[in-house]
């Protein structure tokens, strides 16, 4: 580490140890402290935090004021809440890129060595913990610690030194700023179902509105219908929607009328703006409108742009009619559900080679979601978001409207809070519950309810942290549906009988909606 200018001020030094090495720690610090007070003892003991603060919360203060963390590893230290000042000084460091806190590892022991080569290899690599170097104290292949000397106490001034010389630390990082929420698809109000504007559509045309109107009726979706001659005639006395650009225009086409369009993709537009007054263009303009060529129809130049329009206004279809109202459905938020919403990014401690990584473990969740809610093959189009904790309360309130589907998961609970200290079903419950408060604020805002939303809980905890249930196990939280995943070396599994329950579930909610 390059070395920098002195620095006028004291740097905090924590010391992080577990009480039975409190001799040794002693023994150390006589050396490291000299009366020139370059140095400031800062101690991390939990049994100085005042009863009733958060623990937690606490050794984070102390971490994000000190320069120097010197973690005393002995035997027992990993079960240890001292240990928990390592793992935030671990996260300072990444999001530092490296190099501060400066981190000093004394090793106590032969289990403390072993524990410290899983921390270095579990923590994220931007943490630059995997290179440094420690210092044992211990009578090799024992956790018995020995007390400093005379080449251990000149390691300790040696360290001593180094410490002194350093740099002062880099400026903290500002955080990336929050993005937008995702561009959702606006719920429309309903779709207006258009017979031919001048003339009458022909039989088998008409055949097939008649199966997408019904299609459409049994998704749940508001259909009004226009009849043939409507730019003569207008709007049907009291159609409201005519008003409206949350209305989407679906105009079914005859093949002759479909190679007019392709020429000229505005002429349903034109014929519309004849039809309720050129005052309400700039509605139509704004106005989604769908042109759809049913099955059985040809015409060659139409079904050429049907392939390569995507997402222009007007819309290009030459879909069946069920397909077709599958696809107005999720492409205008119709339907009896909402867009997936995901909490928080899948991250898991760096893995060794041959294991699944972080983008891997997010598809495989992303496509058991998206087939429970979408089916197989999800649609392009699927309206899937995911964010972060952080970024929750303003991803949600941008969709909290539209029926979602929210997921969270356990995937970043601290894995050594179970091994000892926290009881690990508290901790998972209080992570679901902070969530759901937050989401309930936001409902009751919005003038919602709970039933407006889906609550899935993704658990990879293993059974004997968490029984076996179809909901978490809280009655306050018992509105999330367990979903439990497996974990494998190579691979993450959603158990098969918790994945039915769920999407049964799932599919009796969407059917719920009025």
């Amino acid at each position: 580490m390059p070395k920098g200018p002195p620095m006028s001020d004291p740097k905090n030094v924590l010391l992080s140890y577990a009480g039975d090495s409190q001799a040794f720690v002693d023994a150390f610090c006589e050396q490291l402290f000299d009366i020139g007070g370059r140095l400031r003892r800062v101690e991390a003991r939990i049994d100085d935090i005042t009863p009733g603060m958060d623990i937690i919360a606490e050794i984070g203060q102390r971490v994000a004021s000190a320069d120097v963390i010197i973690s005393f590893i002995c035997e027992n230290y990993g079960r240890h809440p001292a240990a928990h000042d390592l793992r935030i000084a671990a996260q300072r460091r990444s999001r530092n890129c490296g190099g501060w806190p400066i981190v000093v590892p004394i090793i106590l022991g032969l289990d403390g060595q072993a524990w410290w080569e899983r921390f270095q290899q579990e923590v994220p690599e931007e943490a630059a913990l995997r290179n440094i170097a420690d210092k044992p104290f211990f009578r090799p292949g024992t956790n018995a610690w020995i007390l400093p000397d005379v080449d251990g106490i000149r390691a300790i001034h040696g360290l001593r030194d180094w410490l002194c010389t350093m740099g002062a630390p880099p400026p903290p990082q500002q955080p990336a700023p929050v993005p937008p929420p995702p561009l959702l698809p606006d719920a429309m109000a309903r779709i207006i179902l258009l017979g031919h504007p001048t003339h009458s559509l022909p039989e088998a045309v008409g055949r097939a509105v008649g199966q997408a109107a019904d299609a459409l009726a049994a998704a749940g979706v508001p259909v009004t219908t226009w009849p043939d001659g409507w730019e003569s005639a207008g709007a049907p006395a009291g159609d409201a929607a005519a008003e409206q650009a949350r209305a989407v225009f679906l105009q079914p086409l005859a093949a002759a009328d479909a190679a007019a369009s392709a020429k000229s993709p505005s002429r349903t537009a034109n014929y519309l703006a004849n039809a309720l007054g050129e005052a309400a263009r700039p509605r139509i303009g704004a106005a989604p409108i769908v042109l759809w060529l049913p099955e059985g129809e040809q015409q060659q130049e139409f079904a050429l742009g049907a392939g390569q329009r995507g997402g222009d206004n007007p819309a290009f279809r030459t879909d069946a009619a069920p397909a077709l109202a599958d696809w107005l459905c999720r492409r205008f938020g119709f339907g009896r559900h909402g867009p997936v919403m995901a909490c928080e990014e899948i991250e898991i401690s760096p893995l060794t080679s041959g294991r699944l990584r972080p983008a891997d473990a997010r598809r495989q969740i992303v496509e058991e979601l998206d087939e429970m809610v979408y089916g197989v093959p999800p649609p392009e189009d699927r309206l899937s978001v995911w964010f972060t904790a952080s970024q929750f309360e303003h991803y949600f309130r941008s969709v909290a409207d539209k029926r979602p589907v929210l997921m969270a998961h356990d995937l970043k609970m601290p894995i050594p809070a179970m091994q000892g200290g926290l009881n690990p079903v508290h901790q998972l419950i209080g992570k679901f519950r902070t969530l759901q408060a937050k989401a309930d604020q936001i409902l009751r805002e919005m003038k919602l309810t709970p039933d407006d939303v889906f609550w899935i809980a993704c658990i990879t905890a293993e059974t004997t942290v968490v029984p076996p249930s179809v909901r978490l196990p809280n009655p306050s939280v018992d509105r999330w549906h367990m979903l439990r995943v497996e974990r494998h070396d190579a691979d993450f599994a959603v158990e098969e009988n918790s994945r039915q329950l769920v999407s049964d579930r799932l599919q009796s909610w969407m059917g719920s909606r009025a």
